[in-house]
C-alpha cells in the first residue's frame, strides 16, 4: 500500500481530557513510523496562535529592510526567514511548548528521556522560491531508529498558495537515509541538501502538508522536505519545535531555547528547556 500522509481529529472529549485515545495516539505513532510524519488536527488552541501571528505578523515587518529585504537569517533561499517566537511570558503556551498529544507521540518513538530542545520558527515571505531538498540534520540520517521528531505548528491555514511544506514520505527509512548520506550535498553542514543523484532513486513519495489553524504537523527530523513558494501576499509564519533523547539535547551547538525568567514557568512540564 502506497504512503500516505495520514491525518488524526483530536476530538473535543479527547481535548478535554488532555489525551489521545489508545486508538488515536497508536494511528499517529504508526503513521511516523511507516511514512514519516503525520497531522494531529485541531490540538491548539486557535486564539493562542493567533496571538503569536499578530507578535510575529509586527516583528516581520519591522525586520524588513528598505529595498525590501530582510535583515533575518534565510534558509537556502531568500525570504525562508528563521525567525523566532516571541519571548514575552505572556506568549508561552502550554498546548504548543508542552502539547500533551504531541508529548506522548515523542516519548512513545523517541524515548522516555526526549524532551523539548529547540522552540523556533520558520517565516516564508511573500514571492519565495522553493528551497532545495534536504533533510534538517546530516548526522540524523546515519541513524536507525528515531531519535528526533520535529512539531511543525503553522500560524494561519496552509495551502499550496502560502507555501504548504512539500514532505517526502518514507524518506526517513533507514535504507534510504544511509544511501542519501553518501549522496549528500554540503555533508558536514547541519541542514544538507540532498544530492540530485539520490533524489532519482530514492523510493520517496511527495506530499504537499496542507493544514487549517490549530493542526500540528509531526515529522521525523530524518525526512526530506523543503518550503514551496509563497505566491500569496501574506508571510506564513510556522512555529518549530525538536524534541530530542537526552543525548541530543547535550550536543554542542543545539540552540537553546530563547526564554529565561518568568518565561521558563511555561516550560515547567517533562519537556524542560535545555
Amino acid at each position: 500500500m502506497p504512503l500516505t500522509l495520514q491525518r488524526v481529529t483530536v476530538t473535543f472529549d479527547e481535548r478535554c481530557d488532555g489525551r489521545l485515545s489508545d486508538n488515536s495516539h497508536q494511528r499517529a505513532a504508526n503513521a511516523l513510523r511507516s511514512a514519516g510524519a503525520v497531522i494531529l488536527e485541531g490540538a491548539v488552541d486557535r486564539a493562542h496562535l493567533n496571538v503569536l501571528k499578530t507578535k510575529m505578523d509586527q516583528a516581520w515587518t519591522q525586520q524588513r529592510t528598505p529595498i525590501g529585504g530582510y535583515t533575518l537569517g534565510f534558509n537556502y533561499v531568500d525570504g525562508h526567514l528563521q525567525q523566532d517566537p516571541p519571548d514575552d511570558p505572556d506568549c508561552i503556551f502550554r498546548d504548543i511548548v508542552d502539547n500533551p498529544f504531541v508529548e506522548r507521540i515523542v516519548h512513545d518513538l523517541a524515548g522516555k528521556d526526549a524532551r523539548l530542545a529547540v522552540y523556533t520558527g520558520n517565516t516564508n515571505s511573500p514571492g519565495t522560491a522553493a528551497q532545495p531538498l534536504h533533510s534538517d540534520s546530516g548526522k540524523a540520517l546515519t541513524e536507525l531508529e528515531v531519535t528526533r521528531l520535529v512539531t511543525n505548528i503553522p500560524l494561519v491555514n496552509v495551502t499550496p498558495k502560502n507555501g504548504a511544506i512539500e514532505l517526502w514520505l518514507g524518506t526517513h527509512d533507514a535504507d534510504v537515509c544511509d544511501k542519501a548520506r553518501r549522496e549528500l550535498v554540503g555533508a558536514n553542514s547541519i541542514w544538507p541538501m540532498i544530492a540530485p543523484r539520490a533524489i532519482d532513486e530514492n523510493p520517496g513519495i511527495a506530499v504537499r502538508a496542507n493544514t487549517k489553524l490549530g493542526d500540528v504537523l509531526i515529522r521525523d527530523q530524518r525526512l526530506w522536505h523543503r518550503g514551496m513558494p509563497n505566491t500569496s501576499e501574506e508571510p506564513r509564519h510556522m512555529l518549530a519545535l525538536v524534541h530530542g533523547a537526552e543525548d541530543f539535547c547535550k550536543q554542542k551547538g543545539v540552540r537553546k531555547m530563547p526564554f529565561y525568567g518568568a518565561c521558563m514557568a511555561g516550560f515547567a512540564g517533562s519537556f524542560k528547556a535545555t
